[in-house]
């Protein structure tokens, strides 16, 4: 019998117990929530006077901890809090689903979770604001994987503060009472839905309004990775910068009922120029840095919440940390399979800090994924919190470049960082399928859970690592640039010359592989009572298909070969684009749906530049 996560003992005796058709159930008064769950998957007979499940608290277990005892003629369940039987009963519905014909071996069963705290964090604010049903199910995914602990990411505008009603004119953010009902409902399925708002880096959006572009440090925005950057860091030196962000902290605070607030504060990449420069060079970034944080420490701490904070700049300056607050969570980001987990958390805990680690999904700048870093990286953040004895993990899931990953890729981190931060186990990667295959798609091919992982696996093509993302992204981070050139086409070929997808060696099997893909997906057979699963699947080999066509027709290749492919790459954006609209209107609220899709259209637009070129008649065209 394989249960997810794995479960910490199983002591089996002789004898078994045979699954009834009916339960009938004995409680207490903390098992309220757990006998709901019981209720929504398991079969109950009201009026039984005997029963063959009892919950019975026993105070020597830990706070979500649960102990089963299976006997021929019931099951027992031991734990000390409500949180404790709640997972129990989620054990329960697995082993229903999982003991084979119906028996269950008798024993005891005993359970807990490695890390106290196995949280994720979803992107709510690049473009991309999900609707409520879309929240709502993606609770119900992390309850059934026992995660404890959300947060929705908010930069910008995607979360409507009441104090400043004047900025949300024709935008459609998650409300104050949205927020309250999904509390709500994350509380019942002992989630912990934690403010997260960002309030240094990341404020381009505040940075754009004519009231805040004199906070910005450097007004006129930096010139940064081969680009300009437009401003997106507030002046931590002006008290103006402060109060606005107290203010919006404030409305957040005021209407959560979480004992922790995110107060982010990473990527400040302007501190240290521009009207910062000359304190900079006084004291330090990193004193700077510091001052800032602590000022907005005390105002969270005046709040009676615990602050959590992104540890990308002290980790550069090492000197402070012994200066942090012990009461304040210190959580160490890195989403590549190298980041050094391990240095960085044993540093931490010699300094006495107390800290999460936080990997990545890998989902974003992708496409598909990035299988083997989501599994490496999520690892070494779970093996090595543990071993340092640090609070838990922060699964993040972050919509950089537009967002245009779809949901069922975030999947496969989702589920693995479930499991390995409930219980670090040498089986969890080939469990992540199988879970994604019974329990998400229902799958009755069991095919859809090692396809997912396949199709984060086409960056195998590529020579060079990649930080944080896959190397066809360069052909959507280049294309509006080379069409506001007055030769697009000389542009994009410049600029994506020597490109390893452009290369015939390449292109050619890797797109062979993105139609297997098509076929292994018309070969399964998805249950699952959400029908836009398979729709968001097709999209995403399509995207990936899509991107590697139009990356290939750039590269030097014989004429005919080259009109096949651009023809292609034409009629499949049209398809691509109308099915990504179709279906961001179906998961995700309205605003930020054109700015997502602006990058994508515009690679469109590159191929229809080329199929002009050749002489290519086009059929219908999308605007």
């Amino acid at each position: 019998m394989r249960l997810y996560p794995e479960i910490k003992a199983y002591v089996k005796d002789d004898g078994f117990f045979k699954i009834p058709q009916f339960w009938s159930v004995h409680n207490n008064q903390f098992t309220k929530d757990a006998y709901r769950e019981i209720v929504f998957s398991l079969k109950i007979d009201p009026k039984a006077i005997t029963y063959n499940l009892m919950f019975v608290r026993d105070i020597s277990l830990g706070k979500e901890a649960y102990k089963i005892v299976v006997k021929p003629d019931m099951l027992i369940i031991y734990h000390s809090e409500s949180a404790g039987a709640f997972y129990a009963a989620k054990t329960l519905k697995q082993i229903t689903k999982e003991a084979p014909e119906g028996l269950l071996q008798c024993g005891i069963i005993f359970d807990e979770p490695d890390l106290h705290i196995r949280g994720f964090m979803y992107d709510i604010s690049r473009n991309k604001i999900p609707q409520m049903k879309t929240v709502y199910q993606l609770i119900d995914i992390l309850s059934d994987l026992k995660y404890n602990h959300l947060e929705l990411y908010v930069e910008g505008f995607s979360f409507e503060y009441p104090s400043l009603p004047n900025l949300f004119k024709g935008l459609t953010p998650i409300t104050v009472d949205d927020y309250r009902k999904l509390e709500d409902y994350a509380h019942d399925r002992f989630i912990d839905l934690v403010p997260c708002h960002n309030g240094l880096g990341h404020m381009t959006a505040w940075l754009e309004k004519e009231e805040y572009k004199d906070l910005a440090i450097i007004p006129e925005g930096m010139f940064m990775w081969g680009a300009h950057r437009a401003p997106s860091t507030i002046n931590p030196l002006d008290p103006r910068s402060l109060e606005l962000v107290k203010q919006y902290y404030g409305d957040a605070m005021l209407h959560s009922r979480s004992a922790y607030f995110h107060m982010n504060l990473d990527e400040p990449y302007e501190i240290g120029h521009g009207k910062t420069e000359a304190e900079a060079k006084k004291t330090s970034v990193g004193q700077i840095y510091l001052d800032y944080l602590l000022k907005l420490y005390q105002f969270v701490k005046s709040h009676g919440r615990t602050p959590l904070v992104w540890g990308d700049v002290l980790n550069h300056y090492p000197e402070t940390l012994k200066k942090l607050p012990k009461d304040m969570v210190f959580v160490d980001w890195g989403y590549d399979m190298h980041y050094p987990f391990k240095e960085t958390l044993e540093r931490l805990k010699s300094y006495k800090v107390p800290f999460m680690a936080a990997p990545g999904t890998s989902s974003w700048n992708s496409v598909s994924g990035r299988t083997e870093d989501m599994f490496e990286n999520i690892h070494q953040a779970c093996f090595h919190t543990k071993h340092n004895h640090g609070q838990g993990i922060l699964l993040t899931d972050w919509g950089d470049a537009g967002h245009i990953q779809q949901l069922p890729i975030s999947f496969p981190g989702i589920v693995y960082a479930a499991l390995e931060s409930w219980r670090t186990h040498a089986r969890n990667r080939q469990s992540t399928s199988e879970y994604m295959n019974k329990y998400l798609f229902m799958d009755q091919e069991q095919l859809v859970g090692d396809l997912l992982l396949d199709m984060g696996r086409y960056n195998h093509f590529q020579t060079e690592y990649t930080h944080n993302g896959t190397a066809i992204m360069n052909v959507l981070w280049n294309a509006g640039y080379a069409l506001s050139t007055e030769r697009p086409i000389e542009t994009i070929e410049k600029q994506l010359a020597g490109h390893i997808y452009a290369s015939l060696e390449v292109s050619e099997p890797l797109l062979a592989e993105i139609n297997s893909f098509y076929d292994r997906l018309n070969a399964s057979n998805i249950q699952s009572t959400d029908k836009l699963y398979a729709e968001e699947l097709k999209l995403s080999i399509d995207l990936l298909k899509a991107m590697v066509l139009t990356t290939a027709i750039t590269g030097p290749h014989p004429i005919p070969k080259k009109k096949v492919w651009i023809k292609e790459a034409v009629e499949l954006w049209e398809n691509t684009l109308e099915l990504y609209e179709k279906i961001w209107r179906k998961r995700n609220r309205a605003g930020g749906m054109t700015q997502s899709m602006a990058a994508l259209k515009d690679i469109y637009e590159i191929t229809k530049l080329y199929a002009r070129s050749f002489g290519i008649e086009l059929r219908h065209q999308r605007s």
